[in-house]
């Protein structure tokens, strides 16, 4: 937490804003953050705790019995995956993890500016604020796998969808399977 609130810090004074103005609502970014791990995570744990459970009740069976509770897990786990949960993989793809955790984030609206205005000449960096954080953590998040989200005129049209209108996890996890690129080498 204390690392994304510095983050934000950076970004403001990357577009000349007052670091003293930088705000961050704890509660905001904890739910989004929680919500993100749900569902990012959610089904892995379900299933590591099933195939826990049912792993050690097998130990005690022999023959059929134990054949019939590995078919019994199978089916659970079949069932769960069909249940709605959000993210239905034990190992989801990189840009399906960036899509939710940017869609949480653009949601809750944790990082904003104090005191902005509608009539602020600044106004425009200060409402596309949370939405520029947020996606500069994304952007860190791909850059650890060696992902980049790149900076161009689509970026700026991404920043202002993000901060008026509410975008689905399935629209933002197309647009991140279609812009994320590899990070260009800069050692040639």
């Amino acid at each position: 937490m204390e690392e994304l609130i510095r983050i934000a810090s950076r970004c403001a004074v990357n577009i000349c804003l007052d670091t003293n103005t930088v705000r961050v609502n704890a509660l905001s970014l904890a739910a989004a953050l929680k919500r993100y791990t749900r569902d990012a995570f959610g089904f892995q744990r379900v299933v590591h705790f099933i195939d826990g459970r049912f792993a050690a009740l097998a130990k005690t069976m022999h023959g059929a019995n134990k054949n019939e509770v590995i078919r019994l897990k199978d089916d659970l786990l079949e069932i769960i995956k069909e249940s709605g949960i959000r993210i239905p993989s034990g190992d989801p793809y990189a840009y399906k993890r960036c899509a939710f955790l940017l869609y949480h984030l653009t949601v809750l609206r944790p990082f904003y500016i104090a005191g902005a205005r509608d009539d602020d000449p600044e106004g425009a960096k200060k409402a596309y604020f949370n939405a520029g954080v947020s996606l500069y953590i994304v952007n860190l998040a791909l850059a650890t796998i060696g992902y980049t989200f790149p900076t161009n005129k689509a970026t700026i049209d991404l920043l202002r969808d993000l901060t008026f209108r509410t975008l689905s996890r399935s629209a933002m996890e197309a647009m991140m399977r279609t812009a994320i690129r590899p990070v260009p080498d800069r050692t040639k």
